[in-house]
């Protein structure tokens, strides 16, 4: 007896979207797992063969595999046939590619087996499909390695589409087990990071990129101050703390308001630094208390963060210094340094973060433009942010990040244009709370330190945390200009 092809008991599950000889076009809404009529096409325009697709496949344009289907009589729209593939069709120019199938239950085509069965009239129709290029016929075994790659594309995707909703972003161990694959993924500060109070894991997800990754942190609880004084409005203690040390960044972030009863999650104060600009790191003791100093470096001086702990995290201090330690060059060095790239925002998408933003201020785009004007032939905006006037804000700001500097434009008594350079930057400051809310550039003068604040209202914290952000990244050139991604004009938010 012959052999029987190694395509013979090959099926596939074909979803029909398109039947033969109407002029109604339909297709299928994955989202709402029906049929849709799309168009209604003139007479003489109805398709030649049913057209469907194979579910759960993926091709390269991102779209389900297609197929035609020859069939004796016309199917609905909707339904699944299992079908027997016999050719694969491809476009020269790759534009578009296809299996030909029959219904396996169509007694008609029970003699069908490979692309040297299909009559000639049936190529027509389907070259005619197809009328703005030439078509490429392939044999069954053509078209069933191509249905098998299809879902084994797709299997991929799931399975990516899958991790990512797990892991989330890079340093969140949201989903532990024991020691396995997922465990081992993350950092031990990353893993321990869950045992901290909520609120302050919420925090971090502020001020963290996706990619981020946590290699320490050291909490801080709630301890007396160490001020000589204490004044009415000066606390008598400092507030619950913690310091995150990234692969990017040291982190310092406290309660703004300690927490109380109302259980209200009142918000937190940020302090950033690029770990490129840190020059050096200590512990000192105190009487009663240590002090880590981290000094920061820009282009026209440094600036010291000093941060109080009690004195039983010495041996996290300890670590924290020597991994700190281990990003600063010593002089001389042909170390190299990490080049971070900034995808543009494509303006006027920005937003102030009021909910009124139909009506808004007039000003904005007045500002707007004049901070454009200011741009040098080779900057381009990052992030945008509009603070209107109101309380504690007798005129309104408009402040725009660009790949060199942030320039602050101000509405009034006069209107006013004034930049801060990015290699001038030692560090940042975002008081994200319910309370109050602040940013703030610090800039390293021959006379002490420069530091710009803007008050804003709580509503306009997305557009703040966007700016905040987008300065954060280029923190990490330590004294240039960071290098923009080409052929792209919009920053995914």
């Amino acid at each position: 007896m012959p052999e029987k092809p190694p395509t013979d008991d090959f099926a596939v599950d074909v979803l029909v979207e398109q039947p033969g000889g109407t002029c109604n076009r339909y297709v299928y809404d994955d989202g709402a797992r029906a049929v849709r009529l799309a168009e209604v096409l003139s007479p003489g325009a109805s398709f030649p063969a049913d057209r469907g697709i194979v579910p759960a496949t993926l091709t390269p344009s991102g779209d389900p595999l297609a197929v035609v289907l020859l069939v004796t009589h016309h199917i609905f729209p909707g339904v699944r046939v299992t079908c027997r593939p016999l050719a694969l069709v491809e476009a020269e120019d790759g534009s578009a590619e296809a299996i030909v199938a029959v219904p396996s239950v169509d007694p008609f085509f029970a003699r069908r087996r490979d692309v040297g069965d299909i009559t000639e009239r049936e190529r027509q129709a389907i070259e005619a499909l197809y009328p703005r290029t030439r078509l490429r016929w392939q044999d069954a075994s053509s078209a069933v390695a191509m249905v098998r790659l299809a879902r084994e594309r797709a299997a991929w995707a799931r399975v990516e589409a899958e991790k990512g909703q797990r892991l989330g972003r890079s340093w969140q161990a949201d989903r532990l087990v024991g020691s396995g694959r997922v465990s081992d993924v993350h950092t031990p500060a990353e893993r321990d990071l869950r045992a901290l109070p909520f609120r302050f894991q919420r925090y971090v997800a502020d001020c963290l990129f996706p990619d981020e990754r946590i290699l320490l942190f050291v909490t801080r609880p709630s301890m007396p101050t160490t001020a000589s004084v204490v004044s009415f409005w000066r606390p008598r203690r400092l507030p619950e703390g913690l310091l995150v040390i990234t692969d990017r960044q040291v982190l310092w972030m406290v309660d703004a308001m300690p927490p109380d009863a109302t259980m209200v999650q009142w918000g937190y104060v940020a302090q950033v630094g690029a770990l490129e600009r840190v020059s050096s790191v200590a512990i000192d003791q105190r009487e009663d208390h240590l002090c880590l100093t981290i000094t920061l470096a820009a282009r026209r001086g440094t600036e010291g963060l000093a941060i109080t702990f009690p004195t039983d995290r010495r041996g996290l201090l300890v670590d924290a210094t020597k991994l700190i330690e281990r990003f600063i060059p010593g002089p001389p060095t042909r170390a190299v340094r990490r080049i971070y790239s900034l995808v543009p925002e494509a303006l006027p998408s920005y937003a102030s973060g009021r909910r009124d933003d139909a009506e808004a201020d007039p000003n904005r785009e007045r500002l707007r433009e004049l901070a454009l004007k200011d741009l040098g032939a080779e900057e381009v905006p990052a992030a945008v942010a509009y603070v209107p006037a109101g309380h504690r804000r007798p005129a309104a700001r408009l402040l725009l990040a660009t790949n060199h500097r942030v320039i602050v434009v101000r509405d009034r008594p006069e209107t006013a244009v004034a930049s801060f350079s990015i290699a001038d930057l030692t560090s940042m400051t975002l008081r994200n709370a319910l309370v109050s809310c602040l940013f703030e550039l610090t800039c390293p003068t021959d006379g002490g330190l420069e530091r710009l604040s803007i008050p804003f209202d709580y509503p306009q914290r997305d557009a703040m945390l966007d700016l905040f952000s987008a300065v954060r990244q280029m923190f990490g050139q330590p004294f240039g200009v960071i290098p923009l991604v080409q052929g792209q004009t919009g920053r995914k938010r």
